[in-house]
């Protein structure tokens, strides 16, 4: 079993399935769907319209013991230091699951169970909400300026570029979830006005990066900014094209890639899952 990690925004980590840390109870990999349907006029039955998934609370009970009675309270003390920095932050840290995450706050503990002060030994049942609770698995594809023809799984292959009359370098990747997926895309500087072809759909936004700044479009929150050479993010959602096309999920399978060859790019794609894959 992989291991379970607490990771607080501020990257600071818990392994929750090493001491002093032991998971003991939890449903983290129950799930359900909330659905909205239109009842049959005069009938019996009817007609299931979508699906949603909205805010989801769960539980994670945790066994706290210790040889010292300083290790056992440093562990309890450091357990809620890390988990109440999310919340007086009101940003989430996350449940790490292997390569799997889902994002999550720790946001209030029953009254300790099997309390045995003797034995230096406690159960704390968490009460953990997520804001999107989907278990996600990242997957970076490099394009390299002047490289194609074939990113996979967190790399990429150096092959011949093809080039094409229209001066455009083709590549492909495969989305290896069976789902459209959202995604994050970071075009490095320097270039004036770059466009990427995903499948013909186009990614473009009308803006010069200059050398050692970046551009970062993110579809599951409808974001566009652009990081400076200082680091000061500057919104540049108003540059996009208008119809939107900046923001489309990336398809399941083969996908072809475009773009002019002159810079590079990532692209990260999230792979979302009702409960982490088994592996």
């Amino acid at each position: 079993m992989e291991d379970i990690w607490y990771i607080n925004s501020r990257n600071q980590k818990l392994n929750l399935t090493q001491w002093p840390y032991q998971i003991a109870d939890n449903d983290l990999l129950s799930f359900a769907w909330s659905y909205s349907s239109q009842s049959n006029a005069g009938m019996n039955g009817g007609k299931i319209l979508s699906f949603t998934r909205g805010i989801t609370t769960k539980h994670l009970m945790i066994t706290i013991a210790a040889d010292t009675p300083q290790q056992y309270y440093d562990a309890i003390n450091q357990l809620n230091d890390l988990t109440g920095l999310d919340i007086m932050n009101v940003t989430p840290g996350r449940l790490q699951w292997g390569n799997q995450y889902m994002t999550c706050y720790m946001y209030g503990s029953s009254a300790q169970t099997g309390w045995n002060m003797d034995a230096l030994q406690m159960d704390k049942d968490f009460s953990v909400v997520s804001p999107y609770p989907f278990w996600i698995t990242e997957r970076t594809y490099e394009f390299p300026a002047g490289a194609g023809e074939y990113a996979d799984g967190g790399r990429y292959a150096i092959q011949y570029p093809r080039r094409y009359a229209n001066s455009m370098t083709e590549s492909y990747l495969v989305n290896e979830s069976p789902y459209d997926t959202q995604f994050r895309m970071s075009i490095y500087g320097p270039v004036r006005e770059p466009l990427v072809m995903i499948n013909g759909c186009r990614y473009y936004v009308n803006i010069q990066l200059e050398t050692d700044e970046y551009l970062e479009i993110d579809s599951r929150n409808g974001t566009i900014y652009k990081t400076r050479v200082d680091g000061e993010k500057e919104n540049c959602f108003h540059l996009r094209e208008m119809d939107n096309a900046v923001f489309t999920p990336i398809s399941s399978g083969k996908n072809r890639i475009n773009w002019s060859g002159k810079f590079r790019f990532d692209l990260t794609l999230f792979e979302e899952r009702s409960e982490p894959r088994w592996q």
